[in-house]
C-alpha cells in the first residue's frame, strides 16, 4: 500500500514538473520573441548576434525569425544570416503593444497545428492586427467625444448590468444642476453622438438615460431583477439618438426632394422609416414612429431645405416657428 501511494506521488511530482517546464519553455520563448522584435524595430540583426545574446545555437534563433513571418510581421533578409524589418514598418505604428506582440507570435506555432483551416483564420487575424493603421484600406469617421473610461464607476456600473443588480444613482442633471438620488435597474452602458451613456429603467418603467460623466456616484443594491433584453434591444436597434423612449406612438409624414431622395432609399434616417409613395418628380413621401418630437427635430434641420414635414400639424408648427425665430435672428 505505502508503495502505491509512493508511486502515485512521484507521478504527481513528475506531471507538476512537466507543467513546470512547459511554462518556463513558453516563458522563455515569448521573452526571447520580444528580444528579437525589439530588436529588429531598432534595425538589422545578425542571427550569429542575436543567438549569442540569447545564449542559444544558431538554428534557434533561425526558427523565432520563420515564427515571426509565419505571425505576419514583415521581416526578410537583408543579406545572409542578418535579418530586418521591412522599410516603413515599426511596432510602433501597429494596433498592438511589444508585449501582445511577442504573444501573437508564439500562439503562431499553436495554431499551425490545429490544421489548415484554423491557421488560415490566424493568419488573416494577424495581419489585420499588424498592419500599420495607414495600410488598413477602411476608414470610420465618427462624432469625437468622451472616452471610455476604466474607472472604479464604470466598473460598479457593468458588474451591476451583468449580475442584474439594482443601482441607487446619484445623478447632477444639466437642466435643473441638481443632485438627485434615483433607484433603477440598468441595462446598458450606450453611446451617443459623442458622450456615453447608462440606460435604466425606473418606477412604471420609466427610461433614464444618465451621462457617465455627470453620475457622481453609484451602488450596487442587493435587490436583483429579471428585463426582457429581447424587447430592450430592439428598443436600442430602432433608436437613431438618445431621445428614444419606450412606447412609438406619433406617426409623422415627411417630404423629402428628389435631389437628396436617394440617401433616404439606401439609409434609414429616421425610426421605423418607411417610403410611403415615390412622386413622378423624385421626391418621395416618408413615414416614421417615434416617441416625442426631439427624436427627429434635428434630422429635418439638418436636411432643410430639401425636406417638408406634412403632418403632424404640432411638429409642422415647432420647424416654422424655429425656422421664423431664426430668420429674424439674421
Amino acid at each position: 500500500m505505502a508503495k502505491k501511494v509512493i508511486s502515485k506521488t512521484i507521478v504527481i511530482k513528475q506531471t507538476a514538473n512537466k507543467k513546470t517546464e512547459k511554462k518556463e519553455s513558453t516563458d522563455k520563448k515569448i521573452t526571447r520573441l520580444l528580444y528579437l522584435l525589439n530588436r529588429l524595430d531598432k534595425g538589422e540583426v545578425s542571427l550569429n548576434q542575436a543567438a549569442k545574446e540569447m545564449g542559444v545555437v544558431l538554428r534557434t534563433v533561425q526558427r523565432y525569425i520563420t515564427t515571426l513571418q509565419e505571425a505576419d510581421f514583415p521581416v526578410y533578409d537583408v543579406r545572409p544570416g542578418v535579418y530586418s524589418f521591412v522599410e516603413g514598418f515599426s511596432l510602433s505604428k501597429m494596433q498592438i503593444n511589444t508585449k501582445e506582440a511577442g504573444v501573437l507570435a508564439f500562439l503562431s506555432d499553436i495554431a499551425n497545428t490545429l490544421g489548415p483551416n484554423f491557421s488560415k483564420a490566424y493568419k488573416g487575424l494577424c495581419h489585420r492586427i499588424t498592419a500599420p493603421n495607414q495600410d488598413n484600406p477602411f476608414f470610420l469617421k465618427i462624432a469625437k467625444g468622451l472616452n471610455f473610461e476604466e474607472t472604479p464607476l464604470t466598473q460598479i456600473l457593468c458588474q451591476a448590468i451583468r449580475k442584474k443588480q439594482y443601482l441607487l444613482v446619484n445623478y447632477k442633471s444639466q437642466t435643473r444642476q441638481k443632485e438627485k438620488e434615483h433607484l433603477v435597474i440598468p441595462v446598458k452602458i450606450a453611446w451617443y453622438e459623442g458622450f456615453w451613456y447608462l440606460i435604466a429603467l425606473g418606477t412604471k418603467e420609466r427610461l433614464f438615460k444618465f451621462r457617465l460623466d455627470r453620475i457622481l456616484k453609484a451602488e450596487k443594491q442587493k435587490k436583483t431583477f429579471y428585463i426582457d433584453n429581447e424587447k430592450f434591444t430592439k428598443l436600442l436597434n430602432q433608436s437613431v439618438n438618445i431621445f428614444f423612449e419606450g412606447k412609438r406612438n406619433i406617426e409623422v409624414c415627411l417630404k423629402v426632394s428628389s435631389a437628396v431622395a436617394h440617401y433616404f432609399k439606401q439609409r434609414a434616417y429616421f425610426p421605423e422609416q418607411k417610403i410611403v409613395k415615390e412622386e413622378k418628380n423624385g421626391d418621395i413621401i416618408i413615414s416614421t414612429q417615434i416617441a416625442k418630437a426631439e427624436e427627429i427635430l434635428m434630422i429635418i434641420y439638418h436636411w432643410i431645405p430639401y425636406i417638408q414635414v406634412i403632418s403632424p400639424k404640432e411638429i409642422k408648427t415647432r420647424v416654422k416657428t424655429t425656422i421664423e425665430n431664426y430668420l429674424k435672428q439674421i
